[in-house]
């Protein structure tokens, strides 16, 4: 990371800005799984209006990394002068320009929410609001295949550090966008690992290695 002599005014405006913040919206949708996903805008929208008020910018360019990657550096800017800068990369599953494009888009996303602390919450377009208060039935999902959690036993390995979690997430939502997995990385690590999977800290390495290995191979969607 690299940032200004001082960052006392970006503080400032930033704890007021994560004050602000509105969850980002789930309102774009997997089709193939059913699930929703926070796109891009939905994360803008969040924080975008937060920003201005305070005096803070972002900044987000992709930069020249090695062959096969595609990498993205993320600046938050002060009215004073003051910033801070950040650089993410992932691997890229197709070295053309659709997977280059998918790769920034997710990086974009996932940078920023990191950030500025932005979390996805559902859309449920008003009805939480609008709804009658007082004792209700709960309303009963559909059926869903359960997957049972880990087995109640000592990791086999060693398992993730927070860093390198954070950098299989990114991985992953850059390696499956654009196939039936896109933005359920959660799912496909059920799918893959015959578990469900809390946070990717639990993971050992040898089961992160299988989960890449997997989303390599995994199909791009066709588009329409």
């Amino acid at each position: 990371m690299e940032k200004s002599n001082t960052l006392s005014e970006l503080a400032k405006a930033l704890s007021k800005v994560q004050g602000l913040i509105r969850p980002a919206l789930k309102t774009s949708e997997n089709g193939h799984l059913k699930s929703k996903y926070a796109d891009l805008g939905s994360v803008f929208d969040a924080c975008r209006d937060a920003l201005a008020e305070n005096g803070l910018s972002v900044v987000q360019m992709p930069v020249t990394d090695e062959p096969g990657y595609i990498a993205l550096e993320t600046m938050l800017l002060h009215a004073s002068g003051e910033y801070i800068s950040s650089r993410a990369r992932v691997k890229l599953q197709k070295d053309d320009p659709q997977g280059a494009g998918s790769g920034l888009t997710y990086l974009r996303r996932y940078s920023l929410s990191a950030a500025l602390g932005i979390v996805a919450d559902d859309d449920d377009d008003g009805h939480a609001a609008s709804a009658p208060r007082g004792p209700q039935k709960a309303q009963q999902a559909p059926p869903r295949t359960q997957t049972p959690t880990r087995p109640a036993q000592p990791p086999t390995g060693p398992v993730l550090t927070s860093g390198q979690a954070q950098q299989l997430h990114a991985r992953l939502g850059a390696i499956l966008a654009g196939t039936k997995w896109d933005g359920a990385d959660k799912d496909f690590a059920a799918e893959v690992l015959g578990f469900r999977v809390g946070s990717f800290t639990d993971l050992t390495v040898a089961e992160a290695k299988k989960l890449q290995d997997a989303a390599e191979r995994e199909p791009k969607l066709e588009a329409a």
